[in-house]
């Protein structure tokens, strides 16, 4: 045990998919839970590496997949304002992104653009809370009408429509 043991830092980022591959250019990515192929070498944002983001920059893209990555601190190779260049990644958890999902967080953008500055990307949480209240809306709503429903099939009535 006399050696000296490299410790990995680990960060959180995110990362936006499109049909499990990248939103802006062709390919796949590995399989969640397996390392991106490392890239070596001179790496150059927008050509060369790969592009993930930390909570300040997810409202800067959008995809039809979110997921949640980690990253060997070693492995940043450069920061921008709307996106993080790294040499891997692992996906570490998935989100659920429907329809819905996506017509909540446009609702939330296009609020948020149109009452604040260019800097509206700093509070990243926000549409995920938006998000979290349509669900809950529309739970309370569907668990409402089908309550609705068992009353009138009790009285042997129809439900409104």
């Amino acid at each position: 045990m006399g050696g000296t043991e490299r410790k990995l830092e680990m960060k959180t980022f995110y990362k936006w998919l499109a049909d499990g591959g990248p939103v802006y250019a062709q390919g796949s990515y590995a399989a969640p839970g397996e390392w991106q192929p490392r890239n070596e070498g001179d790496l150059e944002m927008c050509k060369r590496g790969y592009h993930v983001c930390a909570r300040e920059q997810v409202p800067y893209w959008c995809g039809t997949e979110f997921v949640e990555v980690e990253v060997e601190d070693a492995d940043v190779v450069e920061v921008a304002p709307d996106k993080t260049l790294v040499r891997s990644w692992c996906e570490t958890r998935h989100f659920r992104w429907t329809r819905a999902d996506m017509l909540a967080y446009a609702q939330w953008c296009a609020s948020r653009a149109a009452t604040t500055s260019a800097t509206f990307a700093a509070d990243a949480a926000a549409p995920f809370a938006a998000v979290a209240a349509k669900r809950a809306a529309d739970a309370a709503g569907n668990a409402a009408n089908e309550r609705q429903e068992q009353l009138a099939g009790s009285r042997g009535e129809s439900a409104p429509h």
